[in-house]
């Protein structure tokens, strides 16, 4: 669901990032119709990632915060959503166990059935959601 909204997002002409990332496939990115000149990948070990994810939202049009077991303190969590709206950015927090006050919304998908060739045969052709 991410990789299908940054690819929208970028193949759009928007720019993107995602601090962290681990499980992005960029190759299903770039298959959905994503650009990856407009797709920043930024490690977060390199510092506190709400705080670099606090400094793109003032250039980019979308920016996702995806570190696993991040705990954003809720005066953190205020000052990250005032900077999303005054800049006119959109900000996701994604990750497992990833925890933030005042969630607008959470969205979660998992597969309940594919379609393809067969069991170890050839490629899977879709997914039913």
């Amino acid at each position: 669901m991410l990789t299908g909204l940054l690819a929208t997002v970028t193949g759009g002409g928007r720019l993107a990032a995602v601090v962290g990332g681990d499980t992005l496939g960029l190759l299903a990115f770039h298959e959905m119709g994503g650009r990856l000149e407009n797709l920043f990948l930024v490690d977060p070990t390199r510092g506190d990632p709400a705080e670099i994810a606090r400094g793109l939202l003032d250039g980019l049009d979308l920016v996702v915060l995806d570190v696993d077991d991040i705990a954003v303190p809720p005066a953190r969590w205020k000052i990250l959503t005032a900077r999303a709206r005054a800049s006119g950015s959109v900000l996701i927090v994604s990750g497992r166990r990833a925890r933030t006050p005042g969630i607008a919304l959470d969205l979660f998908a998992h597969p309940i059935g594919y379609t393809g060739l067969g069991r170890g045969h050839g490629r899977r052709q879709s997914i039913w959601r």
